[in-house]
């Protein structure tokens, strides 16, 4: 029997520079890390993870997620870029990685 997967939607807030509200993660691994690999490894996870595929649409005064099908944006140069912005495809979130280094953070 296959387990159904289910989420509570992300909560959005708006941020300045003041108040980012960015998090992320930064791994070292022993051997460089292969861009295309990352790439597609990034895409499957969409299937598990798909509270963290999707773009920011705004309504009033309110804030929502919806579903991002655009690919999420890897790249490999360690300088930020804007979340949410054309050059991370509209997502909330980016992977960028540098030689064994990685990390999903803009």
């Amino acid at each position: 029997m296959k387990k159904e997967l289910f989420y509570y939607d992300p909560m959005l807030y708006l941020s300045t520079p003041e108040i980012p509200f960015v998090m992320g993660i930064t791994a070292t691994l022993k051997e460089p890390i292969e861009g295309e690999k990352l790439e597609e490894a990034v895409e499957r996870l969409r299937q598990r993870f798909p509270y963290f595929y999707v773009r920011a649409e705004r309504e009033g005064d309110d804030l929502y997620t919806v579903p991002n099908p655009l690919p999420v944006t890897v790249r490999n140069t360690w300088k930020p870029i804007n979340l949410h912005s054309s050059e991370a495809n509209y997502h909330v979130m980016a992977v960028k990685y540098e030689g064994r280094r990685k990390s999903p953070m803009p």
